[in-house]
């Protein structure tokens, strides 16, 4: 999810409408009825264990930690390094790949946005394409494409957190004023801005501390020094806001801030401190990607394909975690994985196979046009004004 979202839900208005539980047509499944769903929204995307590890940063924080603390990087040196490589082999193909797929899924497969969408966001995937020709054709392109792609990744990554914790928000009837989305909205725009300004003032923190794609990404030196002070000052003094604001709206109020949104809060104002200087790269653009935002993704399109789809009749939006044990989740799980893996690896690798582009040049020009095309692409399908997308997103 890209930009403002899902903070762009107009809650306040109606919240009646986005509590009521979603039409439920009763396709056929394997589940067990059970009696009727509350009016309450259901405070879960899928269920309290998935939520908490892959949506909020549960399973992130302890891969994050042990790599930041030990040193260890994803290689084949030492033990460590290779249970540290294994598990980013596996975040790449389960959810790094399949989570653009899903966006597809999403704009061809969804009755709520194909008649909508589909045709511009055809001839977006048309003209990210062609950006992908261009560095095949012109390879110095690629080192500068890829970097473009990953100063986008920062506000992209950051943006999709703040909706998915406005929408734990939401489900907990924890509804904030304009004022209070405000001061939230904007602490998550100085992060981003801080970052952005670091990663173009700082060369430790601008360059990777990996090859990135086989290839050595460059620092650009276009900001000056005194704008990343500024912007870390401009952070700091957000936090303190957010915190005050948490503060003052429970005294007032008595309403307590949701765990699992302060969790994704956390997770994306701490992780650019954590991850400062050269291990930058490697532990927010690598495993932030995959652990938190890719897995985080998944979790949120998935629950909105389930509900789309109707859950069985008589089955609670509760239960709706438990459609992760069916045949169901298993063939769109697969379905998105398998998309995914031949575009991000088999496509490259053809390119590079069967008409001699240079392995980095392929594997840029694809991870350039497809992070292109899911960037903006999302910019599209989570802004819908629909009533029933934001019943199916918060329901």
């Amino acid at each position: 999810m890209n930009e403002a979202q899902l903070g762009r839900i107009s809650v306040n208005a109606e919240p009646d409408l986005l509590a009521t539980p979603v039409s439920q047509s009763a396709p056929a499944t394997d589940l067990p009825p059970t009696p009727e769903a509350k009016t309450d929204p259901y405070p879960w995307i899928l269920n309290p264990v998935v939520d908490l590890l892959f949506a909020c940063g549960g399973i992130f924080w302890p891969i994050f930690l042990v790599m930041h603390f030990t040193g260890a990087k994803m290689d084949t040196t030492n033990n460590l390094n290779i249970s540290m490589f294994f598990i980013g082999v596996i975040g790449l193909h389960l959810f790094s790949d399949g989570h653009q797929p899903a966006t597809l899924w999403r704009v061809y497969l969804s009755k709520s946005t194909r008649e909508v969408l589909w045709k511009p966001v055809t001839a977006l995937a048309a003209a990210a394409v062609a950006v992908g020709a261009a560095i095949v054709a012109f390879p110095a392109f690629a080192v500068a494409g890829v970097k473009i792609i990953i100063l986008a990744s920062i506000q992209h990554q950051l943006m999709q957190s703040y909706g998915v914790a406005l929408i734990y928000c939401y489900k907990r009837r924890y509804y904030m004023n304009k004022m209070e989305r405000d001061i939230m909205y904007w602490m998550v725009q100085a992060a981003i801005a801080f970052i952005v300004a670091t990663m173009l003032t700082n060369k430790e923190f601008g360059t990777a501390s990996v090859k990135w794609l086989g290839m050595e990404i460059p620092y650009w030196q276009v900001l000056p020094q005194w704008l990343a002070t500024v912007s870390l000052v401009v952070l700091q003094v957000m936090v303190l806001l957010f915190a005050g604001m948490i503060v003052r709206k429970y005294i007032k109020e008595k309403r307590i801030f949701p765990l699992p949104a302060l969790m994704v809060v956390m997770t994306l104002i701490i992780m650019p401190f954590v991850a400062g200087g050269s291990a930058f790269t490697m532990l927010w653009l690598w495993v932030g990607s995959l652990w938190f935002h890719s897995c985080q993704y998944l979790v949120v399109t998935s629950s909105f394909y389930f509900k789309e789809r109707g859950l069985p009749e008589n089955v609670s939006l509760s239960q709706i975690g438990r459609m992760l044990m069916t045949w169901v989740s298993l063939r769109y799980f697969a379905t998105v994985f398998f998309v995914g893996l031949a575009l991000a690896f088999f496509v490259p690798m053809g390119l590079h196979q069967l008409f001699g582009v240079p392995q980095t040049v392929a594997l840029a020009a694809v991870y350039v046009a497809m992070n292109m095309h899911h960037f903006i692409t999302d910019g599209f399908i989570w802004k819908l004004r629909d009533p029933k997308v934001q019943k199916l997103l918060v329901a």
